[in-house]
């Protein structure tokens, strides 16, 4: 390649495109052969200098050069090589972790930028684009876009002929730089590292939330060239931050929900999916700063809400540009509302400017007390420029309310996802808000607000604030109970007796001042307590240690687990199963259930119960100076004390070793057992000088004898 064009200048290639042009072609055709005769790999093809004219005059000269010598696979691939071969050429394989059991796909580590993908992607456009079905009523405005230059069907999501490798399930990357390509999911993607790149990805979901999530600490994202299909079933197609270019979304209620600094550029955002939600919007802001909302055609066929939204629902708004769109339909077009508590909106930094609005059911624009810069706009339908004109405000949600018993709102059969309100009045109710800004007011009673089939929320009943999944914008009076999703998810409780259930994802949760519960069912939940913030009780069905400040831990379920104190007098409880039950330096109460238990208080003054099964009481010969003796409830014969000795022999205790009585009368004696006082003794050395040390009573007055001993 270097011999091809080491004698031609930038103004040689403008002034002779033609024999440039040639030139190119015979250097495409011996690559490609050689390309094809070695599988593949990149024999004789110097692809940094390739990519570097590529990107540089030859691309620029050549703007449709791609399309018409990289149309089969293997060339195609080379293309794919040269636009990131200088990042990733020497790069090592990584595993982009997946929560299923399916093969993860390899790729390749780069340090990738949004600076740098923005710059690649601009400079590398597909081949032929794969058409997407559009309905009868998108077809005069898909006409109108591809004559305006709009994105379309025929200009965004993945080249046609694309091979791609299938996926099923959650698809989760976890590795930071990763660069993924050529990839179909049926299920959803979650994006938890930073700087990865999705392109040619086609995405179909049927989830009930989110298609495509970044969450929060997933910085540098970019999706670019992909489609994401919502199979008439997927709330958003995408809810996080990030750099969005040339994407193809339909059949979603939400097409882009952003939640941080983004730029969102040329993407197609049609068939949006009618639901019993009276909610729609091509791209949602609520909240946010540095987002740029550019060149992109949104379509937005049902009468609700709008093609952009932007309203400071969960932060303030600053620094968005909303320039040279294609708009179309909603209930306004652009809706804007500065209504809401999240934070401050600085007008002068919301730009709308040069978008082709029109087909909103009420009008173009909904404004609600704020002042942004709007100039420059075209409607659609009447062809001079678009003013604002005063807003018909949107019907409020309904309002559902229970008895003075017991309740779950809504009922069964309703699933209303607007902003709705929750009266529970009187009872223990359980209160399920929907996908919108919903009110939940318990009344009297204990009442729980669930958000079991929603993504991933974070919850604070003590500020009020709740964000992600259906708690998005939620308001809580007289709530003292949470229930999480099976994400993970952040619930923090108040002053009341709180009872919090993170379900089945690794959650994160935090009680406050009242005597609270804590579900644990993942060994990824994290509980944490404050100082003198009442009595705290962990429910655990998998194995748990107390953190700081909880006082109690109760196992359920029936699975053989553990579970271990802290420095606080714990009670800890035991299931049915088989337990091993572990106090740490307060004086705890160890409880066994119906199983085979193994119960050691350790360090403090313990009380310990084996319950039914064959139960064994351990004690150390490392701590019986300090441990404090213990108190032993319900010991039988069927039960062992379990005797860790720092030295010598193990196993069955010898009769020569134990004596009844109140003191060693020789040197082998080791045990002692009052008989009188039921009180068992450890003496190190007989009846040497070193003391006699109690160990624990045996509360119920059994006969202890050296054969209900174990020394390990």
């Amino acid at each position: 390649m270097r011999s091809i064009f080491r004698d031609v200048s930038t103004s040689d290639l403008s002034a002779d495109t033609s024999s440039l042009r040639g030139e190119i072609n015979s250097f495409i055709d011996s690559s490609t052969d050689v390309a094809s005769n070695s599988g593949g790999a990149r024999h004789g093809f110097d692809l940094r200098d390739f990519g570097n004219l590529i990107n540089g005059e030859i691309r620029d000269t050549f703007s449709n050069w791609p399309k018409k010598h990289f149309s089969d696979d293997s060339v195609r691939k080379h293309n794919h090589d040269v636009e990131t071969a200088s990042s990733l050429d020497d790069a090592t394989p990584v595993k982009v972790a997946s929560a299923t059991t399916s093969t993860p796909v390899e790729t390749k580590q780069a340090a990738v930028t949004e600076t740098s993908v923005a710059k690649a992607a601009a400079s590398a456009a597909p081949a032929t684009l794969a058409a997407t079905a559009t309905t009868t009523s998108q077809t005069a405005t898909a006409a109108a876009s591809a004559a305006s230059g709009f994105p379309d069907a025929s200009n965004t999501g993945i080249a046609s002929g694309t091979a791609m490798t299938k996926f099923t399930g959650s698809y989760h990357v976890t590795q930071d730089n990763a660069v993924i390509s050529n990839l179909e999911v049926h299920g959803d993607i979650v994006i938890e590292a930073k700087n990865v790149t999705l392109k040619n990805v086609k995405l179909v979901s049927d989830t009930p939330w989110h298609a495509l999530r970044v969450m929060d600490d997933a910085t540098g994202f970019t999706l670019q060239d992909s489609e994401i299909d919502g199979a008439g079933g997927t709330v958003n197609a995408i809810y996080g931050f990030g750099t969005f270019l040339r994407n193809n979304l339909h059949d979603v209620e939400n097409g882009i929900n952003v939640i941080g600094p983004s730029l969102i550029k040329d993407n197609y955002i049609h068939d949006m999916r009618r639901s019993a939600e009276a909610h729609y919007d091509g791209i949602e802001v609520n909240g946010g700063h540095d987002i740029q909302i550019l060149h992109n055609t949104i379509v937005n066929d049902n009468d609700q809400t709008s093609a952009v939204m932007l309203d400071n629902y969960f932060g303030g708004l600053s620094n968005i540009t909303v320039d040279g769109n294609r708009l179309v339909g909603g209930g306004y077009t652009v809706y804007l509302d500065d209504r809401f508590s999240g934070g401050s909106v600085d007008d002068s930094s919301i730009k709308i400017t040069n978008n082709q609005i029109g087909g909103g059911h009420y009008g173009d624009f909904a404004i609600y007390e704020n002042k942004p810069v709007i100039s420059g706009n075209t409607d659609l339908d009447t062809a001079p420029p678009t003013t604002p004109t005063t807003p018909t405000p949107p019907a409020t949600g309904t309002v559902y309310t229970g008895t003075s018993g017991n309740d779950t709102l809504p009922l069964s059969g309703k699933t209303n996802a607007g902003n709705e309100t929750y009266k529970g009045l009187a009872g223990n109710d359980l209160l399920k808000g929907g996908a919108g800004g919903d009110t939940l007011d318990g009344g009297d009673g204990t009442d729980t607000a669930s958000y079991a089939g929603s993504g991933g929320v974070n919850v604070n009943l003590q500020t009020g604030v709740a964000s992600g999944g259906h708690a998005a914008g939620d308001k809580f009076i007289s709530i003292e109970n949470l229930t999480g999703s099976s994400y993970n998810d952040t619930l923090t409780g108040n002053a009341a007796a709180n009872v919090l259930d993170g379900g089945a994802g690794a959650d994160k949760l935090a009680g406050g001042a009242g005597n609270d519960t804590y579900i644990v069912d993942n060994a990824g939940d994290v509980v944490t307590e404050g100082s003198n913030a009442g009595t705290d009780t962990v429910k655990a069905s998998v194995s748990h240690t107390l953190a700081a400040n909880v006082e109690n831990l109760t196992l359920t379920g029936t699975s053989s687990i553990n579970g271990t104190g802290n420095s606080a007098a714990n009670t800890i409880t035991g299931n049915a199963s088989t337990n091993s039950l572990k106090g740490g330096s307060g004086n705890d109460y160890l409880i066994g259930g119906a199983g085979n238990d193994t119960l050691e208080g350790q360090a403090g003054s313990d009380k310990l119960h084996g319950g039914t099964g064959l139960d064994k009481f351990v004690f150390r010969q490392s701590q019986v100076k300090t441990a404090g003796a213990d108190h032993i409830t319900d010991f039988s014969s069927s039960d062992l004390v379990v005797f860790d000795v720092d030295s010598g022999p193990t196993g069955n205790l010898a009769a020569s070793a134990f004596r009844l009585g109140t003191a060693a009368l020789d040197s082998n004696d080791r045990f002692i057992y009052d008989t009188k006082a039921h009180a068992l003794y450890y003496d190190s050395d007989g009846n040497g000088s070193a003391a006699k040390v109690l160990v624990a009573t045996f509360d119920n007055g059994y006969n202890l004898s050296a054969s209900d001993f174990l020394l390990v």
